[in-house]
């Protein structure tokens, strides 16, 4: 399935889209509309791309799409719902699913003169809210209850948090129930800024939702609507978007291992159990039973010009995207604060900074600072 939005058939040329309506079709790929399919009315207008300005923007749509030779075979709804009901910027609408649901049965009506065949599913957001899940559950039903038809499919666009990601099992198993396919979109986090880090970031996260978590979407959807990465083929390539694809096809290398005492010991295979060759394999211990003394860390930095005071912080479970992140027992010891210029120490003990109270320690402009723990 190949998802042209708005844009690119509203925008583009007429010669265009005949040829790249006719190749898909060389080549058995179905075409598929991605737009919001809720239009503005006098006390509804919603800025957003679920909604279209007029019915007919959505007609001059479609009718272009037929012009051109184009077989729409789906239609994925951009984030209707939660546009329509949740979003609370200076244009929403708060509708109910109803009534969300009955707007679009009406538009739809305008598709199915033209594409009377053509499958409708939705794409909505998954963020850290867990009610959130629950209120998506209530719109599948509404669907289906004004419509008359259940959602072909319900894709999903996380954030990609560690609660975001969590609450994709819940939903999962809510469309389970309704017998509606689970799509997830893997793309890459927010902080992604290069092709490579882009691609990196997508993989990690089919990996935390599929491996690590256990949740198995009915479709794996690969999909960028920022800059990176800024090309697609080839496949093979590191940084390219079917790169992710091909990753996601061709299963990660497997390591097995086997201890015996203090001796570590496996094989390394890819996904036909070939061996590996020449493979760096990196381990790391982590002393998850408390078992060893505490460790010194130090660190020697350079303080800013006009800082006079430091505040040394200890972050957990503030992250996001961590899949370790949970409940931890941590061990600090005091901190220590050495200035090599003028041979000053100073101690600051551990605790849990507050607005209020904070350690504060008074280190000179220039200096070099070396803070340890243990």
């Amino acid at each position: 399935m190949v998802k042209f939005g708005p844009g690119n058939i509203l925008w583009a040329k007429d010669r265009d889209l005949k040829r790249a309506f006719g190749d898909l079709k060389r080549r058995h790929i179905a075409l598929a509309l991605e737009a919001g399919l809720l239009t503005k009315t006098d006390r509804c207008q919603q800025r957003s791309e679920a909604y279209l300005d007029h019915l007919l923007t959505l007609r001059q749509m479609i009718e272009k799409i037929h012009r051109d030779g184009g077989d729409l075979r789906f239609i994925a709804m951009d984030e209707p719902f939660f546009y329509g009901h949740e979003y609370s910027g200076p244009t929403a609408c708060h509708d109910s699913a109803s009534a969300i649901a009955g707007q679009i049965g009406q538009n739809l009506y305008v598709i199915r003169i033209i594409f009377p065949k053509v499958i409708v599913g939705d794409i909505e957001p998954v963020g850290a809210s867990r009610p959130w899940i629950g209120q998506l559950a209530h719109w599948v039903d509404a669907y289906r209850t004004t419509t008359g038809q259940k959602l072909a499919f319900l894709d999903t666009d996380v954030d990609w948090s560690y609660e975001a990601m969590r609450n994709v099992g819940p939903l999962a198993a809510e469309l389970k129930r309704r017998n509606v396919p689970l799509g997830i979109i893997y793309n890459a986090s927010k902080y992604a800024h290069s092709d490579l880090s882009w691609t990196r970031s997508a993989v990690r996260h089919f990996i935390t939702i599929e491996d690590v978590l256990g949740i198995h979407p009915t479709a794996a959807i690969f999909q960028s609507w920022v800059p990176y990465p800024t090309h697609m083929l080839p496949e093979w390539q590191p940084g390219t978007l079917t790169n992710v694809a091909f990753q996601y096809l061709h299963p990660a290398p497997t390591l097995t291992l086997s201890r015996q005492g203090t001796t570590l010991a496996g094989h390394l295979t890819g996904s036909h159990g070939r061996p590996v060759a020449r493979a760096t394999v990196t381990l790391e211990a982590v002393d998850v039973a408390a078992r060893m003394s505490p460790v010194p860390r130090r660190i020697a930095r350079t303080v800013p010009a006009g800082a006079a005071t430091a505040v040394i912080g200890i972050r957990a479970n503030t992250e996001g995207s961590c899949v370790c992140a949970g409940p931890a027992t941590v061990t600090l010891g005091m901190i220590h604060y050495r200035d090599p210029a003028t041979g000053s120490v100073q101690s600051v003990p551990p605790g849990v900074a507050t607005n209020s109270a904070r350690p504060r320690s008074i280190w000179p402009a220039g200096s070099a600072w070396t803070p340890t723990s243990y």
